[in-house]
């Protein structure tokens, strides 16, 4: 089922976990597996082909993964009394393949990660140290300082001196509306914006930009590649193009101002809107993976987009590729 939804172009991953039915009122559950796609603008969405239905409250996630192995079932029961309120606490015990010809600290560094998307690890929640990992896992401190370094890498957690590791705090919640704007979203939730150009130019605009930007053929633009980061972790990969005859030396005015908004008023446009935005998610390319520090089989999102000016004049086109992982999108209805 994974391969015939990834056959088709959506994003798909192996959830195992528990399934709270008959057995559980008996005192006693089993394992439970199922498989869940990535829908645009909608998210993970879960079915149970054993049941033939889709997913619910009663189908209790432990650990998910892009492949079977990545979540071998978890043995064990629950209990519970009447008139409980259902849940799980405790630790849960992941096995390591080490015989795969995956590295031992890949593995581990995966099963943390789903840990982390499962909410088993949340937000805030500091990881269990050095020793503790190393005895869960029967692998040297040296593996788990290079699994602790690969998620630090991919955003998921944060190492602080003299504290411990603790799960970054969270996924940002991006608001797509008329009025996007990146440095204000990210102000107004906690994180500091950053970010770093990759290319600067001036080229003929292909002809998908041309259309976007209803400009003539063979007109001149400004293509700029920026990667943006959220307190230093790579969120999105920006790739803008602007019309050159309408911002003349735009290289010089980004260099003074923090925001593009504000280089944008200095050539007229105090106020502008979001025209289209459309949104498709895909796996990442090799490079894509590498500046965004993450793997090559988690999903990115792909946000096209076309910004107007007061005058209803498209002056902004962009192609931006968010990290799924760390990145939730909210459509606004203005």
């Amino acid at each position: 089922m994974l391969e015939a939804l990834r056959a088709i172009g959506l994003p798909a991953r192996f959830a195992s976990g528990y399934l709270d039915c008959a057995a559980s009122e008996a005192g006693r559950a089993s394992t439970h597996a199922w498989a869940e796609a990535y829908l645009p603008e909608i998210g993970w969405v879960g079915y149970d082909p054993s049941i033939g239905e889709s997913t619910s409250a009663k189908h209790i996630v432990t650990g998910v993964s892009n492949h079977p192995r990545g979540v071998m079932p978890v043995s064990g029961t629950y209990f519970k009394e009447d008139g409980d309120c259902l849940g799980m606490e405790g630790e849960m015990t992941a096995e390591i393949d080490r015989e795969s010809g995956s590295t031992l600290w890949h593995q581990i560094a995966e099963l943390l990660a789903n840990e982390i998307e499962s909410g088993a690890l949340r937000p805030g929640q500091q990881l269990p140290t050095e020793t503790k990992l190393m005895q869960r896992f029967n692998v040297s401190r040296f593996t788990i300082r290079q699994t602790i370094a690969h998620l630090e890498a991919r955003g998921l957690v944060r190492a602080e001196q003299g504290r411990g590791t603790f799960v970054h705090k969270g996924m940002l919640d991006y608001p797509l509306s008329k009025k996007t704007r990146f440095s204000k979203n990210l102000i107004e939730q906690g994180f500091e914006p950053g970010g770093e150009l990759l290319v600067h130019e001036i080229i003929p605009a292909p002809r998908h930009v041309v259309v976007r930007l209803r400009l003539p053929l063979g007109a001149a633009v400004i293509h700029r590649v920026v990667v943006s980061t959220a307190d230093g972790i790579p969120v999105e990969i920006g790739d803008s193009y602007y019309p050159a005859a309408r911002f003349p030396d735009f290289d010089k005015a980004r260099e003074c101002f923090p925001t593009v908004t504000a280089a944008f008023a200095t050539y007229g446009i105090r106020d502008y809107d979001r025209l289209v935005t459309e949104i498709e998610a895909r796996l990442p390319t090799a490079d894509e993976a590498r500046l965004l520090r993450q793997p090559k089989s988690t999903p990115v999102l792909v946000v096209r987009k076309v910004d107007i000016d007061q005058n209803g004049m498209p002056f902004n086109y962009g192609e931006t590729v968010w990290s799924s992982e760390r990145v939730t999108f909210t459509v606004g209805k203005d």
